[in-house]
């Protein structure tokens, strides 16, 4: 059995997916970070847009906005609950030690309710997203909720601008300490979309190699969750207008760009109109 090319037993091969001459292939262009930009600031926007094609005529926006809240409830429920079973440690210390939780792609808000459990236990959520509209959206809700004075520790959500490759291989171009003191990274449908792009496999090579490989998390208490239709579960869907990955492409690609052994664990599902949508945990062996 193969997983996106490889045998299933095999050692994953260490890949060097970043620094040095490596970022400026790996990085975007301004025109195409751009065009992204431009594009998903319309998506964004419409209420429709990850309504499936054969349903548009039948559904109307006020559906699909709670369709999508309801989407967004599981997503962030769930992700709320793998923070939870954490490393145990006191707020004041992450606080000190500067941790902090990044969430790629938060476009209208749909997932933003572990926000508030995770600051109050002392993490700083950072949200990064390549849209315009999502990125001001996000900061006109954070301003709305005054989350600085919902805590003892002024902890509010930091909201940077970039599209996700881009960022993964060159962070320094926002800050150069953005990812290193990341203890949990959460993507709700941002996978679907790369796949567009045919940047996963380089998406989550470089996942792995910044958050789950020996250097980055020698102690093995990060975790990767990614919130996705798969198409091991909506096999019907596989070759149509939507592009769904496998767990066997996540899996062996993240071990790439990690160069060890990771494991997909708690796997939990919601429906999504026709499609099964899975919640499911990267994390080290």
């Amino acid at each position: 059995m193969k997983k996106g090319g490889g045998d299933l037993d095999e050692e994953p091969k260490r890949i060097q997916v970043f620094g040095g001459k490596g970022v400026s292939l790996l990085r975007l262009s301004i025109g195409e970070e751009q065009r992204l930009c431009d594009e998903w600031d319309k998506r964004n926007a419409n209420p429709l847009t990850y309504v499936p094609h054969t349903l548009l005529a039948k559904v109307s926006a006020d559906e699909a906005n709670d369709k999508n809240k309801k989407l967004g409830s599981f997503a962030s429920n769930y992700f709320t609950q793998v923070i939870a079973q954490g490393p145990v440690n006191y707020p004041e210390n992450r606080i000190r030690n500067g941790e902090s939780i990044i969430e790629v792609g938060p476009g209208a808000g749909y997932t933003s309710g572990w926000i508030r459990p995770a600051i109050k236990v002392g993490y700083k959520p950072i949200l990064v997203d390549v849209s315009k509209f999502a990125c001001e959206f996000m900061e006109e809700q954070s301003r709305l909720m005054n989350w600085a004075s919902t805590n003892s520790f002024n902890l509010e959500p930091s909201v940077r601008r970039g599209e996700i490759q881009s960022v993964l291989a060159d962070p320094n171009e926002i800050d150069q300490d953005l990812l290193v003191h990341v203890q949990f990274c959460f993507l709700c449908r941002v996978l679907s979309c790369v796949a567009t792009n045919n940047s996963a496999k380089t998406v989550l090579e470089l996942l792995g190699q910044r958050f789950l490989s020996s250097g980055t998390d020698p102690d093995k208490t990060k975790r990767i969750v990614i919130v996705n239709a798969f198409s091991n579960h909506n096999p019907d869907i596989v070759g149509s207008a939507s592009t769904l990955l496998s767990k066997e492409f996540i899996l062996y690609n993240a071990e790439n760009g990690a160069g060890r052994k990771l494991e997909i664990v708690n796997e939990q599902f919601h429906q999504y109109y026709h499609k099964v949508v899975s919640a499911i945990t990267l994390k080290t062996c």
